[in-house]
């Protein structure tokens, strides 16, 4: 001890510095396994803070007695400034040792003040150190070289010398200090470096990978600055982004707030983390791991992630094996043809944040290739970027490309232009079919080669055709050429698969070899019953539902479909208890807009809206349902934490006046600029090349019917709806397989008009081969119309154009001919009004809800956007959802409708019609209580199955 006493500071300082690391080695020797973790944590890195202050007391020490001990002898020393000089001195010194404790008591979201003011002064400390051990040795290096020369070194007044070190030191000090303050107040620079390597594969060329490095998060950086880096990260668009270590200097607990904007990174192949040495200083780096992996960031520790992708199924273990790890998908359904892409990113986080791991879609061929040969991959239509944006937030992808979906889609997907061959045989081996097939598979799947999974995209499984079983064809032919066609365009080592209703007949022509069979139910059904059905097409291997149904599709005319909140979670409980992959279809539904809706047979169309009872509404609000399932998942697999993207907000815009332009029959000149198509028997809309809306057919009435006539179609040939007038007089409404005759009245050479509607082509079963119009020959008594003039109705680019051309009289080159005035006719017709959104009020435009009161049924645009039919005299869905990208605040928006049956103003009511936008969906009635589910064992026994 007396040993010790005579010891310098200096000294006693080393020494403490000496006994505190050993004292760390000892420590975690004896005393890390029986601490409990956050006890050792903290004790260590108090150890860790004690060993850092007892080396910066010799710095310390130099520093008193370079500024302070060395002038107490001076004559200034009993001055007050000295007495304030000593006082700062000693704060300085205070602070800088503090900084390392702040680590310990001091760490939040944001930095605190004081943690700021410690490290600045660690920073001036270690300067000021360096500058006084550097002019000292300068000082002895030159007394040296003057000794040796044998020159007299004159030299400054002790005094004055002893006062001109420190003042130096503390203005270079403090100068460095300030300027490096500065730069670190500056955003990060960023440097771009183009590294060539040698045997880079061509789809790797121009790669861009951003690398973040250093940003220690604790004491002094908070979430502010973390959401700095990450838009700066953002608006490089990389590839990868990759995280290289010090990111940290606290508790993953204690810092989760402010890490959490790294879950807002956006690279398209994913953002990677290596540790570097603060994080293990932490002691926390498993916590770290986790966080991080819940913000999608993957940490890669002890490995490279440079080994192949790869996505297969263990046969032996009855199971898939993702990067050889075993895996189990929980997927959802969304049909981005269904959702804005406005909204894409918003359905996709609230997908994630429900625990699902995966999505499932569609690849509707008619949505990309409308004419032949004219694709469109853009805009609502980029399905690559719905895919990628899928990926950047963390999910995989199961893509059911067709060419064949159902999907309550017009005509499953397949566009109509293919019935230009009247007899082909759709989903066969027609050799009319396969060319198109082949043409258009050779344009998407290239597009997809990239997004595959084993190519570093989200990709992980492709289905063949869609529920091939239930179609009448049974063409295995068909089935070996798309296998063969989808290995030609993606490899070998893609994942396919079928799915069919669990039912052995579906699976006898639905299932191939080569191609993983799954199969597909809803709630209520016998689970073990069905994957039973599965084992006899796949004896080993995973067990997959496809499509486990959360809702029901709807019709016109009937109840809204909804399905128990309580049967569908339970369902789900069971099929993952199960060891089962399920894809929930619906996830959300999304909306038919313009003319997409499908149809069944006998002939039933699908409404606009396609909300399916889903955990999403049609608008994307969270339901009951989503919460319930979300619950279901957590039991089985690991459920995201943090944020899910609220409901988004609606806006009840109020009523708007709406007034009439014209009929479709005075417009005539807009609606078709080329003039009529002449027939001696009527055409088909697919003959007169049009596929979707509307054609007006005319013709003149042969006889007297003065008394009423029965005009009937005896083979059910109206597709699908036919508003008949004579001489701008409305006669009523035929209707397929429904109304097939209506009497009429009118004078010899009246002329007779039926404005026809396609109403969505049937989606599933054997008459997918659905054409339009009037497909037969029409009798009025017993005589055959003929001499007929059809005219193609281009109504999207007549409202598109506001309809200039409609005001005031006829001017069109048709009037005289083809347009026949009456003032008693009123229907069908277009009716146009504006609305402004509300100034003065935040976060406008909101989503909203378009209802009708006292109309009839029609078609409605909003600033020439279809938003698809409505229907309220037949419901069930009364409201249609008007996303908000739709509607502007610039200029007012224009509403556009056209009435096809009855309007509540006009000729013999008011002026002004009246349409509401209201902030509540109306899509039906509530649910009986207590009334039983439909079966949805499986939709396919519900359709009529030929």
């Amino acid at each position: 001890m007396a040993i010790f006493r005579q010891l310098s500071l200096g000294a006693k300082a080393a020494l403490a510095a000496g006994t505190v690391f050993v004292s760390m080695i000892v420590s975690r020797s004896y005393l890390a396994g029986s601490l409990e973790l956050g006890a050792w944590r903290w004790l260590f890195r108090l150890q860790l803070a004690l060993f850092a202050n007892s080396l910066m007391l010799i710095g310390s020490l130099y520093i008193w007695r370079s500024a302070v001990s060395n002038l107490s002898h001076s004559p200034a020393a009993e001055s007050a400034c000295f007495q304030l000089w000593k006082m700062a001195v000693m704060a300085f010194l205070a602070l800088a040792h503090s900084s390392f404790f702040t680590m310990l008591f001091l760490v939040a979201e944001e930095p605190y003040l004081f943690s700021l003011a410690a490290y600045s002064c660690l920073g001036a400390y270690v300067i000021m150190v360096f500058f006084l051990c550097t002019l000292s040795g300068m000082e002895q290096a030159y007394q040296l070289l003057a000794w040796r020369s044998g020159r007299v070194v004159g030299s400054l007044d002790k005094t004055r010398r002893l006062a001109v070190r420190p003042a130096l030191a503390v203005a270079v000090t403090t100068v460095l200090s300030v300027a490096g303050l500065l730069n670190a107040a500056r955003p990060p620079a960023v440097k771009t470096v183009r590294v060539p390597i040698h045997q880079l594969p061509a789809s790797m060329d121009g790669l861009k990978i951003t690398l973040l490095s250093d940003i220690h998060l604790g004491p002094t950086v908070g979430r502010t600055k973390m959401e700095m880096f990450v838009r700066m990260v953002n608006r490089l668009e990389p590839d990868v982004t990759v995280i290289v270590g010090d990111l940290c200097d606290s508790e993953a607990s204690v810092l989760r707030t402010a890490v959490a904007p790294l879950g807002q990174l956006h690279s398209r192949l994913g953002t990677y983390f290596v540790t570097g040495n603060h994080e293990y200083y932490t002691s926390d780096v498993s916590n770290w791991f986790a966080l991080l992996e819940s913000l999608n960031v993957r940490p890669l520790h002890n490995e490279n992630n440079a080994s192949q992708r790869t996505f297969t199924i263990d046969y032996s273990h009855n199971r898939f094996l993702k990067d050889g790890q075993p895996f189990r998908y929980i997927s959802g359904s969304i049909h981005y043809s269904r959702v804005p892409r406005f909204y894409w990113k918003d359905r996709l986080l609230k997908m994630k944040m429900a625990g699902l791991n995966a999505i499932q879609t569609y690849v509707p061929w008619n949505f990309h290739e409308p004419q032949p040969g004219q694709y469109q991959f853009s805009g609502e239509q980029d399905v690559e970027y719905f895919i990628k944006l899928a990926h950047e937030l963390g999910l995989l992808v199961i893509l059911r490309p067709g060419p064949y979906i159902c999907a309550e889609w017009d005509m499953g997907g397949l566009p109509a232009w293919l019935l230009l061959k009247e007899s082909i045989i759709l989903r066969s081996s027609d050799p009319d079919y396969l060319a198109a097939v082949d043409k258009w598979l050779g344009v998407l799947l290239p597009k997809m080669k990239p997004l595959l999974y084993q190519n570093g995209g989200p990709i992980i499984t492709m289905q063949v055709e869609n529920e091939y079983g239930s179609y009448f064809t049974c063409d295995y032919d068909y089935l070996r050429f798309l296998q063969k066609l989808f290995h030609h365009h993606l490899g070998n080592d893609v994942l396919l698969f079928t799915t069919d209703g669990a039912n052995e007949k579906f699976l006898q022509c639905g299932a191939l070899q080569g191609l993983y069979a799954t199969v597909d139910f809803g709630p209520g059904a016998n689970i073990t019953a069905a994957f039973q059905i599965q084992r006899k097409s796949e004896p080993k291997g995973p067990l997959v539902n496809s499509e486990f149904y959360t809702g029901w599709l709807d019709h016109w005319g009937q109840p809204h479909s909804t399905v128990r909140t309580e049967v569908v979670a339970s369902s789900l409980h069971d099929i993952l208890a199960h060891g089962a992959n399920v894809n929930l279809y619906m996830f959300i539904g999304g909306t038919n807009f313009a003319y997409w809706n499908g149809a069944n047979m006998p002939y039933q169309a699908q409404p606009t809206s396609y909300d399916y009872d889903a955990p999403l509404s049609e608008a994307g609000d969270l339901t009951e349902k989503y919460f319930a399932l979300r619950e279901v998942i957590r039991k089985f697999e690991k459920v995201p934490e943090g944020f899910i993207p609220p409901s988004t907000p609606k806006f009840a815009y109020g009523k708007v006046a709406l007034k009439k332009l014209k009929t479709v029959e005075e417009a005539l000149n807009v609606l078709c600029p080329p003039g009529p198509i002449n027939s001696l028997y009527p055409l088909t809309f697919i003959q007169v090349k049009q596929y979707f809306g509307f054609v007006m057919y005319r013709t003149t009435l042969p006889q007297d019917c003065s008394d009423p006539t029965p005009l009937s179609s005896p083979l059910s040939g109206v597709h699908d709806r036919a508003y008949v007038s004579v001489d701008g007089v409305p006669q009523g409404v035929m209707e397929r397989s429904n109304v097939i005759t209506l009497n009429i009245t009118g004078k010899a050479g009246a002329t007779l008009d039926l404005l026809v509607e396609n109403m969505g082509r049937v989606n599933y079963g054997r008459y997918i081969n659905d054409f339009k119009g009037l497909i037969s020959n029409l009798t009025l008594g017993s005589s055959i119309l003929t001499n007929w003039m059809i005219f193609p109705l281009n109504t999207e680019d007549a409202v598109r154009s506001h309809l200039g051309g409609w005001h005031g009289p006829n001017n069109g080159r048709h009037d005289k001919t083809f347009a026949h005035r009456s003032s008693n006719y009123t229907l069908p017709a277009f009716y146009m009004g504006n609305f402004s959104i509300p100034s003065g009020i935040p976060d406008l435009p909101q989503d909203t809800f378009i209802q009708f009161p006292g109309w009839t049924k029609g078609q409605v645009w909003i600033n020439g956007f279809n938003l698809g039919r409505y229907w309220p005299a037949r419901g069930p869905q009364m409201t249609l959802f008007v996303p908000r990208h739709i509607l502007v605040t610039s200029t007012p928006n224009t509403i556009m409708v056209l009435e096809l049956e009855h309007a509540p103003c006009g000729d013999s009511g008011p002026e002004v019609c009246t349409v509401e936008f209201v902030d509540r969906p109306v899509i039906g009635a509530p649910p009986t209580p207590g009334h039983p589910p439909p079966d949805l064992s499986h939709r396919d026994l519900r359709l009529d199955y030929v």
